[in-house]
């Protein structure tokens, strides 16, 4: 007689919670997946414009139901959204998420604080969507956002503010290295960016704000997102990245500090650049210069020093895909930060303002270098996290070849777009369409040919990480070295009471 044996449920206690688990590093690759997935929506709403600069009878070929949703002006602010914080902001986190333990040799302090950020995250990108989509707006650049999504943006973001201060808290490594220095300073600064930028004391319905204060705030709000956040963000993830890849220490600690310091005293006034010419006092647009061009010191510092920390190893460019996009994006960062500091000299910023340079030197700092560095990021922690090796190192290298150049190809159009459009506008005498519209469309078909190379590189991202995250169907030929890995993964089985752990806990040489 055969007898079938049954399997018994596991308690209810001891079921693992899908929703809030508490295994090290889960929150992390969560966030970094789902912020890939808003990468893309929100790159294609932006390929979408570049065809209707490029080919305005696009337009006829969309279904009339969808027309409404896909007007130029909702368009362009969920591009900018969900880049912005569906996107950078949640691999920025993600990638904190990941060092800032390693530095603390310390465990997250709370792995479902963190699991609570990544939720309210992704609950707040569906309600940007929805609301923008449906004409719900503030009106106001790169603020855009209503209520309900502030609420829940900013509860995600005391979410991990409480989760990485605590961890900087009780932490084993008593030296805080100056990773540390960049993410602390970002998570405390962004709240106070935000609350201020779009008046949320004052009245957090409406825009308080009016006339030139208005101006004022908009442009504090939209200059120090990029400054006070992802910029020490994205250079306390490179900091953390070139030393563990080359497996050397950073070139000089001095040089980290004068960078550090410089950029948190240096960058909050700059955002008066943009209203070089306007009805701004014009001893504020000069202080706002003036703090534009001190900005050398801090990219310099920081740029210096990470690239002759590479130095020495500069063969391993050619080895490890994640290094090569680290150093891409600080070259882009560069790049970026030379030709903000020199637009916003008067001359020049009445040349070029308004046009599709500008644009393009926004999408060089966020798309190209600093997206470059949390990618990185990426390649480095999924398969800590998960303790599988990268599923395909030459999809790694696709990856970088298409994304660099879909980024050339598409700002060396757009920009030499926005010159020929200045060039007009100081001619005169020719109405908007013929000045601006026309001369330029030639140029946009580059454009959007970038804009589809960069979609595609990004897809062989996502393809590449979800293979290293789930797939089971292979199995490395020779097991990892248990040495090798950062701690328990989310893979692992629960230890038997009593059992040794299977892996070392979390260091910071992980």
């Amino acid at each position: 007689m055969t007898h079938t044996a049954r399997l018994t449920p596991a308690p209810a206690a001891d079921r693992p919670n899908w929703f809030f688990p508490t295994r090290p590093g889960t929150a992390a690759y969560r966030m970094f997946l789902t912020g890939t997935i808003w990468m893309l929506i929100g790159m294609t709403y932006g390929l979408l414009m570049a065809l209707y600069m490029a080919h305005p009878q696009v337009w006829a070929y969309i279904p009339l139901d969808l027309q409404q949703f896909l007007v130029w002006g909702k368009m362009r602010e969920l591009h900018v959204q969900l880049v912005l914080w569906y996107w950078l902001s949640m691999g920025s986190v993600a990638g904190m998420y990941f060092i800032v333990p390693r530095l603390c040799r310390a465990p997250l302090w709370s792995e479902r604080l963190a699991h609570a950020s990544v939720w309210l995250w992704n609950i707040a990108g569906i309600t940007t969507w929805i609301t923008i989509s449906l004409g719900m707006s503030r009106g106001r650049e790169y603020a855009e956002t209503i209520l309900p999504v502030d609420v829940l943006l900013l509860g995600a973001l005391l979410c991990a503010t409480l989760n990485l201060v605590n961890t900087v808290r009780y932490r084993r490594e008593r030296p805080l290295y100056v990773s540390l220095w960049y993410s602390l300073s970002a998570v405390i600064a962004l709240p106070i960016v935000i609350i201020i930028g779009k008046g949320l004391w004052l009245n957090p319905l409406n825009n308080p704000y009016t006339g030139i204060y208005d101006n004022v705030t908009n442009w504090f709000f939209g200059h120090n997102i990029l400054g006070m956040w992802y910029t020490p963000v994205g250079i306390g993830l490179a900091y953390f990245l070139i030393p563990k890849i080359t497996k050397r220490p950073i070139y000089s600690h001095w040089l980290s500090l004068v960078g550090f310091w410089t950029l948190i005293f240096v960058y909050p006034p700059v955002g008066g650049h943009h209203s070089v010419t306007s009805a701004l006092p014009y001893w504020l647009q000069t202080e706002a210069i003036m703090f534009s061009i001190f900005l050398f010191i801090p990219v310099f510092a920081a740029v210096w020093n990470l690239y002759k920390s590479v130095q020495p190893n500069t063969q391993m460019l050619a080895q490890d895909p994640a290094l090569a996009f680290v150093v891409f994006g600080l070259t882009c960062y560069l790049l970026t930060s030379v030709q903000g500091s020199i637009m916003a000299l008067r001359t020049l910023n009445i040349y070029e303002h308004f046009s599709q340079f500008t644009v393009g030197h926004a999408m060089l700092a966020m798309g190209a270098g600093f997206s470059a560095i949390v990618l990185a990021a990426g390649y480095y922690l999924i398969p800590r996290v998960t303790g599988h090796p990268i599923y395909s190192k030459a999809l790694a290298w696709w990856h970088l070849a298409l994304f660099g150049l879909g980024w050339v190809v598409l700002l060396l159009f757009l920009q030499t777009a926005g010159l020929v459009q200045s060039a007009n506008w100081r001619v005169g005498g020719q109405d908007w369409m013929d000045s601006t519209v026309w001369p330029t469309q030639p140029l946009m078909w580059p454009v959007a040919g970038g804009g589809v190379l960069i979609i595609t590189s990004h897809l062989i991202y996502l393809y590449n990480i979800v293979r290293t995250v789930y797939d089971r169907s292979w199995v490395p030929q020779h097991a990892p070295d248990p040495a090798s890995l950062p701690g328990p993964t989310a893979r692992d089985p629960a230890p038997a009471p009593g059992s040794p752990p299977a892996f070392p806990p979390a260091t910071a040489t992980d």
